[in-house]
């Protein structure tokens, strides 16, 4: 029988205390009553050393909730007034959304077969695609989703396109807030549904209900911070103020009441980043750098008022000895009066005899000011999720090799948040704009079509230009050539859409054609020379390994 390891007694609180500044209780005789109690790891050493380290057990809910709302207000204030927290969220519209936001593909046949009677074209499509006998039904459908995705068609307030809502919600989602709700709102416009974005203060934090029986017989759900979720954690309403609960209502009769309404979850696209199991709402980015980041901006204040203050020249009129003349008489003087003299640049004047001139030299920021603060604003990156040089901008000490290493982490984790922005935001509220426009029959699609539709839905993610122009073209051009690739893939990386750019080429060679002018160009790249990038600016020698 194996033998059992003995299980090791855990001390009492006051012996822990005594323990943490290395003193132990013992009995008349002097030996020890208790001894301190070895940790198994190193980072759970309890001494003198690690008493500030405070740490707690507590649910996911309860780790949020105690300090959402806090966290929240904070970040916002800092995205107001902060300049580097200002970048960074734009930063996530960038690269989240991009200029043009996410592209629609649906790709219902392999070639260009023409819709049946069923699939005529939906009123006000484009014209290149609804003339098109060769279109697709995928294609009208797509022509559908552009035309809704105007101001005039998306939102409920009718004030933002699609890609303007698309921008709102990743940085809310991404930013101060920390999630990003959208509510769909059935029956209204001519494609029978528009998105209302919902701001997050308006589901309270502190809205909290257990679960029941009713006199019935039937459950009654547990309320979240304001979400009502099941017996699995499913989320199956949300509970939102009518109104914003801080907005100012000035005027006669302003006293509105203020009430909840309940949204059924099928209803309400909820954006959050999930760090634990069972986390109900979302916790804002800036949470681990939000002291650093007020503390910076406070830094910097004080410096560049220092600066300020320097930079105004300034001193004292001090007498050379005890018979200089008085500048005030005894009652100016008594009265507390002050004699200045303004200084103007370029001017010397002539000072009262007996007087020299002092000057006040306030002082100046250290050496060590800039690497300090450097390293700040590397901390702030890191805790952000971003590199140091697109937060800052600086590129001091970046070459062209460095840069690239620089930019792959960081756009594999944008490339990863813009499938999960894809999944929890594009893919609900296009299924429930697809849904509402063929029941109003804005868009006129069978039943059958419905499903094969949604799942034929491709969106083209936003990409980034290419680091080197010449030589990631030239990969890419290798990588197809070889069937490692395909136009599309490459296409999509860079988010354009492969059909699009084929029709537009094939309408420039017809117009090419008809004014006479060559049809087949191929526009070849120039090489730039050795140690010369692609802008002509000197290049690292050590790229070429990149």
């Amino acid at each position: 029988m194996a033998s059992r390891t003995p299980r090791r007694a855990r001390p009492g609180l006051f012996a822990r205390m005594l323990g943490a500044v290395g003193l132990t209780r013992s009995d008349a005789g002097g030996a020890p009553l208790t001894r301190p109690a070895a940790a198994y790891y190193h980072g759970a050493v309890a001494n003198r050393t690690t008493m500030d380290f405070l740490a707690s057990r507590v649910s996911p809910d309860a780790a949020v909730f105690a300090d959402l709302r806090s966290l929240r207000n904070r970040a916002r204030t800092l995205e107001r007034d902060n300049g580097w927290a200002r970048r960074y969220v734009d930063l996530v519209e960038e690269n989240l959304v991009g200029p043009d936001g996410y592209g629609l593909q649906i790709d219902t046949a392999d070639g260009a077969d023409a819709p049946d009677a069923g699939h005529d074209a939906a009123p006000g499509v484009a014209d290149d695609v609804a003339d098109d006998a060769a279109a697709t039904l995928g294609e009208l459908v797509e022509a559908a989703w552009l035309e809704f995705t105007t101001r005039e068609h998306c939102c409920v307030d009718g004030r933002r396109s699609f890609t303007d809502l698309e921008a709102l919600a990743a940085r809310r989602w991404q930013g101060a807030d920390g999630e990003a709700f959208v509510q769909i709102v059935p029956g209204r416009g001519k494609f029978g549904v528009q998105f209302e974005p919902l701001d997050a203060d308006l589901l309270d934090e502190t809205f909290h209900r257990a679960a029941s029986t009713a006199a019935d017989g039937s459950r009654i759900h547990e309320i979240r911070a304001g979400v009502e979720v099941d017996a699995a954690n499913r989320p199956v309403a949300y509970w939102f103020w009518t109104r914003h609960p801080d907005e100012a209502i000035t005027g006669a009769g302003s006293a509105v009441r203020q009430a909840r309404r309940r949204v059924p979850a099928a209803f309400v696209v909820h954006l959050y980043d999930e760090d634990r199991p069972g986390q109900t709402r979302g916790v804002t980015r800036f949470a681990p750098v939000v002291i650093n980041t007020h503390r910076l901006g406070a830094l910097q204040e004080a410096v560049l008022i220092q600066q300020h203050v320097a930079a105004c020249q300034g001193g004292w009129l001090k007498p050379t000895s005890d018979d200089a003349m008085p500048l005030l008489t005894a009652e100016e003087q008594a009265a507390g009066q002050q004699l200045t003299m303004e200084m103007e640049p370029g001017v010397w004047r002539t000072l009262p005899p007996g007087y020299t001139p002092e000057a006040v030299q306030p002082a100046m920021p250290g050496e060590q000011y800039t690497p300090f603060t450097t390293d700040v604003k590397h901390e702030l990156a890191a805790g952000l999720g971003v590199s140091y040089m697109s937060l800052t901008g600086d590129l001091k000490g970046t070459s062209f090799s460095s840069g690239r290493m620089g930019l792959g982490p960081e756009r594999r984790r944008w490339r990863r948040k813009q499938i999960q922005f894809r999944d929890g935001f594009h893919v609900p509220l296009f299924r429930a704009w697809l849904t509402y426009a063929s029941l109003t029959g804005a868009l006129p699609l069978a039943p059958r079509d419905l499903a094969a539709i949604a799942a034929a839905a491709e969106w083209l993610l936003p990409g980034w230009d290419y680091v080197d122009p010449t030589k990631d073209a030239d990969a890419a051009l290798t990588e197809v050539a070889n069937t490692m690739n395909s136009l599309t893939a490459v296409m999509a990386a860079k988010g354009r859409d492969f059909r699009t750019v084929a029709r537009q080429r094939a309408r420039e060679r017809r117009l090419l054609k008809r004014l006479g002018l060559p049809v087949d160009v191929t526009l070849t790249p120039q090489r730039a020379p050795d140690g010369v990038a692609a802008d002509g600016s000197p290049s690292d020698p050590a790229s070429d390994d990149a």
